[in-house]
């Protein structure tokens, strides 16, 4: 056996491993990561193809420079306002020749709304941008986990939110769906369901479009890797250890002290085990290490639910070549002319994103385009890998994808060439996230769901941190749930 002197294990170096790895540094713990890759970051990675970077994790940070989760990351060292890119507008939609940004200037925003707007519908357009506004101060993270507030928690958040109670209770009962339903302009129809899956709450959509407008959501200079690179750097400068290329491959369990005691890995060496914090996604570890008998039945129940869909995108990267010299968009979703399907989902829009750190070093420029894609399109993509035909479907959803780039952006005729696509089962099969989701939960009216317990209750010492435990996945969730799994864990091991 290999004796380990660390006093916490943690399984995963993706952002919710790092995150729990350097709080528990912090609390003065000797911590091990073992991560199955050769590098950090899980999902939030970059990879490279004939020299070109591709990217398709970060869109945007939320809470960079204010709210609770601020702290977090100064904390894991990931807050640096250098690294921040802050264009004029945040995103924009293109259809038919025409085209609407969403500005940081909600004023401005105003304007495009109302230009486009028919007479019927101007009136909605001020009412939503106003929501907006006010929900910019909407706070979405509280700083501790649920089960670890206390009344006066509870009353000091009550407080954070009064200011945007109102507009929040009006908007909660509403999905992008059910707003695009009341507008009558076409072309505005379109641009509000593109944005995210048509059941996304429309509530969250107002605060993310108000927190970019008051500087609290922005885009980033640095790639997905290079933003896990500075979290790695934190937690190895505070002394944590990484052992890479290593997967968790089982648990021993002593019943009697209902605790884990040791953990093999795939090199064939054991480890004792102190505490473990477990950032592997919740319905993998439960599917491949955990036994039944110790596994919380509301867990999975709560992730399947229907009204809390998870996220995950068919990802095909082009290299747009130097000689062309139009604008390149960091963020624009081109509609198609009529739905198409790459799977058995279907679409009526590509996300094309063109970042900064997708600029190559030959002045070339890598464009990431993404399809959303769901639970039906990862058992389509896992049944082709099985037939045999799955490098074959690919191409022919690369091909539909490159026809509606080109239908929609002509001047890119002669200077895009193929460099890579990936499917929810590639999320899969690197990351072991479930179904290929990249995004954990998508909120909805239907669907707002509480946050899974950090403390396996069946076990003493198995915590979990991970976007899987949030109501809404993503980035700062990640991160967050790594401070609250290390929260839990510090309280029971004071008592």
């Amino acid at each position: 056996m290999v004796e380990t002197r660390k006093n916490v294990l943690v399984f995963g170096a993706g952002l919710a491993g790092l995150s729990a790895g350097i709080y528990a540094l912090k609390a003065g713990y000797d911590v091990t990561l073992i991560e199955k890759q050769d590098y950090v970051g899980g999902l939030c990675t970059t990879w490279k193809r004939k020299n070109c970077t591709i990217d398709g994790c970060i869109h945007w940070l939320t809470g960079y420079k204010s709210d609770k989760i601020h702290e977090v990351y100064e904390d894991l060292g990931l807050y640096d306002e250098k690294d921040l890119y802050s264009p004029s507008y945040f995103y924009s939609f293109r259809f038919e020749g025409k085209e609407i940004k969403i500005y940081r200037d909600l004023d401005k925003f105003e304007e495009e709304l109302l230009f486009f707007a028919q007479e019927e519908d101007k009136e909605l357009m001020k009412k939503f941008v106003s929501a907006c506004k006010t929900m910019a101060t909407f706070p979405i993270y509280k700083g501790k986990p649920d089960a670890m507030m206390t009344m006066a928690d509870g009353l000091a958040y009550k407080a954070e939110i009064m200011p945007c109670f109102h507009t929040y209770i009006r908007l909660l009962s509403k999905t992008l769906e059910s707003f695009a339903d009341k507008i009558k302009t076409p072309f505005l129809k379109r641009f509000f369901l593109s944005f995210m899956p048509k059941n996304f709450d429309f509530a969250y959509f107002a605060a993310v479009i108000g927190k970019f407008s008051n500087g609290n959501a922005d885009l980033t200079r640095l790639s997905s890797k290079e933003f896990a690179q500075k979290a790695e750097q934190k937690f190895l400068s505070l002394g944590g250890k990484i052992l890479y290329n290593t997967e968790i491959t089982g648990l021993e369990i002593d019943e009697e002290t209902k605790k884990i005691t040791s953990v093999k890995d795939s090199n064939g060496n054991t480890y004792s085990a102190g505490d473990i914090i477990s950032t592997i996604p919740l319905p993998t570890f439960y599917a491949k290490l955990l036994p039944e008998e110790y596994q919380n039945p509301e867990v999975m129940k709560t992730i399947d639910d229907p009204n809390t869909p998870f996220l995950s995108s068919f990802i095909c990267a082009f290299r747009l070549d130097e000689d062309y010299s139009g604008e390149i968009p960091h963020s624009v979703s081109y509609g198609s002319e009529g739905r198409f399907s790459l799977a058995v989902s279907s679409a009526d829009h590509i996300l094309v994103q063109g970042y900064p750190y997708m600029r190559n070093p030959d002045g070339s420029v890598t464009l990431v385009v993404m399809v959303d894609q769901d639970k039906d399109d990862f058992d389509y993509w896992m049944k082709a890998r099985e037939n045999g035909n799955y490098a074959s479907k690919k191409e022919a959803a690369v091909k539909k994808i490159e026809e509606i780039l080109l239908s929609q952006q002509n001047d890119y005729q002669g200077h895009l060439s193929f460099l890579d696509a990936s499917t929810p089962y590639t999320f899969y099969r690197y990351s072991g996230t479930y179904c290929g989701s990249f995004l954990s939960n998508l909120d909805t009216p239907d669907g707002h769901r509480k946050e899974l317990p950090y403390q396996e209750k069946s076990l003493k010492n198995l915590y979990y941190a991970g976007q899987w435990l949030k109501g809404i996945g993503g980035i700062p969730s990640a991160l967050e749930t790594g401070k609250y799994a290390v929260m839990t864990l510090e309280k029971n091991n004071r008592k």
